[in-house]
């Protein structure tokens, strides 16, 4: 496989990239990583943050597909580990078994959940005290996303590995890549990084990316979420304090997430656990046919503009959410 080194990456992370070529090899480069390089036979327990993206897609599965490889080895994945309860589950599981810890830096699709100051910095303590990869999964939330070219840089924190994609194109073309601190790159200067796929750096991803970078730093579009992001969290804000159905709102930068709940006393989600329901789809529904559209999720609805929003953009966006929530205020319980 290939590896493609970009200066204008390199200048935005506190370690070397390699440029990586769809989501697929990302995370097969990860695992690979540990599967040949990391982990010895009996170091091969991957944490994760519980509510993450890794848990909502089968995380184990998606790891055990490569599990063949290594028969001779015992296999599993100690999942669970909880922000608190993380050192005793290290403790409970042994450091000597565990190779990595694998968390969203702000947890996506699952509700925009914002780790509270001080819980990376204790994670990458633990990391450091334990002998364990810290890897950080930016795909949604870097390049620009939470008002920081990446968002570990809200708290100082450098993982031993990232990956990303999504906004290192703009979603214009397929690429993904993974970037390592240079004491874990150092490895590959001398072995062969055993992953990849047919179109693995695929030239046209890779100027994709070089171009799109080029335009986050001449149009200051990075600058921008950050300054827009207070213009929103300001009209959630405004929403919860008018809407009955507005529960908690969240966001950092312009990654944001509005809860609808059928009652603010008690918190209770206007849509059940993996279901949309009628109410929540009728919100949809009056968001597009007035001309916006946004994710819906269960019972939360995202906002997430795009970075090169204007004020005057956003405002017209929310006073159309601002009408849509009308529908949810009726179902509200008494």
């Amino acid at each position: 496989m290939g590896c493609v080194r970009s200066r204008s990456m390199e200048s935005k992370l506190p370690s070397p990239v390699p440029l990586l070529g769809t989501g697929a090899v990302r995370v097969r480069a990860r695992w690979r990583y540990f599967l040949y390089v990391r982990i010895p036979p009996a170091r091969l327990r991957l944490p994760r943050h519980e509510v993450d993206h890794h848990a909502r897609q089968l995380f184990a599965l998606v790891f055990l597909q490569e599990v063949p490889r290594a028969r001779d080895r015992r296999v599993r994945l100690a999942l669970g580990a909880r922000d608190a309860l993380l050192e005793e589950t290290i403790e409970l599981e042994g450091p000597s078994s565990i190779a990595a810890f694998f968390l969203e830096t702000v947890t996506g699709t699952n509700g925009v959940l914002i780790p509270p100051d001080g819980y990376l910095q204790g994670v990458r303590a633990l990391c450091d005290r334990y002998g364990i990869l810290m890897v950080c999964d930016e795909v949604m939330c870097g390049f620009g996303r939470t008002g920081e070219w990446f968002a570990v840089n809200h708290w100082g924190v450098v993982p031993d590995l990232i990956s990303m994609a999504k906004g290192l194109t703009s979603s214009y073309v397929p690429l993904g890549a993974l970037g390592m601190r240079p004491h874990v790159a150092a490895h590959f200067e001398d072995n062969v990084f055993g992953a990849g796929l047919t179109y693995n750096s695929h030239p046209v991803g890779v100027a994709t990316a070089l171009a799109t970078i080029a335009v986050y730093e001449e149009d200051g579009l990075i600058e921008n979420a950050k300054k827009m992001g207070e213009v929103l969290a300001r009209h959630h804000q405004e929403l919860k304090a008018k809407h009955p159905s507005v529960g908690d709102v969240r966001s950092i930068g312009l990654f944001g997430v509005i809860d609808l709940v059928k009652s603010q006393r008690t918190g209770e989600p206007m849509s059940p656990f993996n279901v949309t329901n009628e109410v929540v789809a009728s919100v949809n529904r009056f968001l597009l046919d007035n001309g916006l559209y946004t994710m819906i999720h269960w019972w939360t609805l995202m906002t997430n503009p795009p970075l090169p929003i204007s004020e005057e953009q956003m405002t017209e966006g929310f006073e159309i959410i601002d009408r849509a929530l009308e529908i949810a205020d009726a179902a509200v319980e008494a």
